[in-house]
């Protein structure tokens, strides 16, 4: 490593595919490496150190704990009195970052702050990513800790979007920076759009609406089975849905008792639906599959706009989405890439309205492509996240 260059150290939650592992590889990918150089830790293996390791950082495990707000275990559940001790101070952890020599820390998800709390008094300026929103908080108590130690220690606050705003919004030291995707990756997966389509059995005359998360009683399974159930009987449509599948959540407040996976295996079964809802489940690729989507749906209770919008637009595919609960994300602009909406009635008259106009899906797909490379694009972002190391690092 050349004297002149400034080592930047990058602190993850987890070591598993999630949006935020994407992009905290985007982001290395992208880091001009003439001025700097990086590393990530992260407190367990996984499957997302290639990633990382493949953008170009040293990958380091070093276990801490995590404080999860996301929406994190109810105020007095074993779980959180457990979690409480990702608040104290970890000497092993600080004295392991600080062998790495590093010019800044920037910790790129909120779960992580463990590591600010141990590294506050060093000298070592950190930057604090703020990726998921308090919205669906359980326990408010966390909420406020969360937000009065993160404040505490940051020099400056990255929020993917306005929904993450919460807490944040009133510094003067925060900037938002929306998640990007590897041109590479979606213009490979646009190619292979055809071929995708094919290995799952879709032909030219299908509509493919999809989602592409994990999906739980939290995380738009309800909604999904209202879309599916609504729009099913429509020749044309088939459904595409690319995720794990909750094994151990209940939907008990829907007046079901099974889990996620339990219900929608035994709905499509029991519907004589297999050739219309396709489930792949995880997928360590899931850009290939939302390119093979006409219509991606976003429809869940956290009320974010997150990485799936930005991906979606990237490749080409139309977005339907409930909005943020902000209502202020300009992660999609309505009536470009795709439709923002309030409720899920809504939503499904605007999966209606797409599906009867094959031309309005073209111009949903060429308008998002379009925003995507002006907005989500690495070049802008990363001469942005720049600016923001060099104040810190000056």
């Amino acid at each position: 490593m050349g004297k002149d260059k400034f080592k930047i150290i990058y602190i993850h939650q987890d070591a598993l595919i999630t949006g935020s592992a994407i992009s905290l590889g985007n982001m290395i990918r992208s880091i001009d490496y003439s001025i700097y150089t990086c590393s990530v830790i992260a407190p367990s293996t996984g499957p997302a150190i290639n990633i990382w390791k493949d953008a170009g950082a040293d990958v380091h495990v070093f276990p801490f704990h995590t404080f999860w707000t996301s929406p994190g275990p109810s105020c007095l559940s074993r779980g959180n009195i457990k979690q409480l001790r990702a608040l104290l101070p970890n000497a092993r952890l600080k004295q392991f970052i600080l062998s790495l020599k590093p010019n800044l820390v920037h910790i790129n998800d909120k779960a992580a702050l463990q590591a600010g709390i141990s590294l506050k008094n060093t000298g070592i300026p950190i930057i604090q990513h703020s990726r998921s929103a308090y919205h669906l908080t359980v326990c408010k108590f966390n909420r406020m800790l969360s937000q009065i130690i993160i404040r505490n220690y940051a020099k400056h606050i990255i929020c993917i979007s306005e929904d993450e705003l919460q807490g944040f919004g009133h510094l003067d030291n925060m900037d938002i920076l929306n998640n990007t995707v590897n041109p590479k990756d979606a213009n490979l997966a646009r190619e292979k759009r055809q071929s995708t389509r094919k290995q799952l059995g879709i032909t030219d005359n299908d509509i493919i609406i999809g989602m592409a998360e994990n999906m739980s009683i939290n995380k738009g399974m309800k909604d999904i089975i209202s879309i599916i159930k609504e729009l099913q009987p429509i020749d044309c449509v088939k459904f595409l849905l690319v995720g794990k599948l909750e094994k151990t959540d209940s939907l008990k407040s829907i007046g079901i008792s099974q889990s996620s996976e339990e219900y929608l295996n035994s709905f499509v079964f029991d519907n004589q639906l297999s050739s219309k809802v396709l489930l792949t489940g995880h997928k360590n690729n899931p850009l290939d599959y939302i390119a093979a989507m006409d219509v991606l749906v976003v429809s869940k209770a956290h009320g974010v706009l997150g990485r799936q919008p930005i991906e979606a637009q990237a490749v080409g595919t139309a977005v339907v989405a409930i909005n943020g609960h902000s209502g202020k994300s300009t992660i999609i602009k309505d009536g470009e890439g795709g439709f923002l909406v309030n409720t899920l009635p809504e939503l499904i008259s605007k999966l209606r309205s797409i599906l009867s106009d094959r031309v309005l899906l073209k111009q949903l797909s060429e308008n998002g492509f379009i925003k995507a490379q002006q907005d989500f694009y690495p070049t802008n972002y990363i001469s942005k996240l720049h600016s923001i190391y060099q104040k810190h690092l000056s």
